[in-house]
């Protein structure tokens, strides 16, 4: 018998500005990110802040836990189209040892609960290095269909520039 344990998503605390730092500062994180760079922690006390309201910055992100409140990752949606109810989506479990458990499925579908019900969002994508397989099918296992790959993504500043798109529409 396979026991599955269960996460939950929460909004960013200001608490929670050490842990995203180190997250965010970490090269190996970059491979897979919009990002090449350090953060500061003025950039990353900015960014918690912007999270309050997802309509004025265009980016929502929430911490992903465990029961025992063991903060494992997060996930933003971005881009906020709200006229055309649609977001990217990008998610990032942070320690290896909390990887292929089935906890980055259960955030997506939370993240895509908590849009459709709290911003009446309905189509998500996700921009995905090519060399990411595992996010791939993190994605195609919920139930996102692959569109094309872009050479050419001005998103990512990384040098692995090939990208998947992968979307999804779901209805309330």
């Amino acid at each position: 018998m396979s026991f599955l344990e269960e996460i939950f998503i929460r909004d960013v605390q200001v608490s929670d500005h050490i842990i995203i730092f180190k997250w965010e500062n970490d090269p190996e994180n970059w491979v897979v990110s919009e990002r090449d760079k350090v953060y500061t922690f003025e950039e990353i006390q900015a960014l918690i802040a912007s999270a309050a309201d997802f309509k004025e910055s265009n980016q929502k992100r929430w911490m992903i836990s465990k029961q025992d409140n063991q903060v494992i990752g997060t996930i933003d949606v971005f881009q906020g189209g709200f006229k055309k109810g649609q977001v990217g989506i990008g998610i990032l479990i942070a320690e290896e040892e909390n990887r292929e458990k089935g906890f980055a499925k259960q955030a997506v579908f939370q993240a895509i609960n908590k849009c459709i019900v709290d911003f009446s969002i309905n189509t998500f994508y996700a921009d995905v290095h090519v060399s990411n397989q595992a996010s791939i099918a993190l994605f195609i296992k919920c139930g996102f269909e692959p569109l094309h790959q872009v050479d050419d993504n001005s998103n990512f500043d990384s040098q692995n520039s090939t990208i998947i798109r992968l979307k999804i529409c779901v209805k309330k």
